[in-house]
């Protein structure tokens, strides 16, 4: 689909989906001739992380006191996070979005999904 410049659909479910969504990321801008494509960030009521950065940075190192998380070690999802493009909006604000053009689209939240959002 890449290379041929279609759309492609890609289904995660699962606890752990939000991972993969780097993964799945790295394999699209390595096919791809854009480097860091875009990214659109549909949710529903809670994200789930903080997209603000300062916020992020803050409750890393609440995790890193608590013991609960090892500095020297790289989260993938942190680094996918602060070096990507990436635009958060409710479901409710998705017309504010209509005429841009994102390389990658996660819907978070299956359960809240409307004919209209797909449209």
């Amino acid at each position: 689909a890449v290379a041929e410049n279609h759309r492609g659909l890609i289904v995660l479910v699962g606890d752990r989906a939000r991972e993969q969504v780097v993964n799945l990321h790295y394999i699209m801008s390595k096919a791809s001739l854009r480097p860091r494509a875009p990214v659109l960030w549909c949710y529903k009521s809670d994200l789930g992380f903080s997209s603000h950065k300062k916020k992020r940075l803050k409750q890393v190192q609440k995790l890193v006191k608590r013991g609960l998380l090892d500095p020297n070690t790289d989260d993938p999802f942190e680094l996918f996070i602060s070096s990507t493009p990436i635009r958060y909006c409710y479901y409710s604000e998705t017309q504010n979005v209509l005429g841009n053009t994102y390389g990658m689209l996660v819907l978070q939240d299956f359960e809240s999904l409307t004919p209209n959002i797909l449209a």
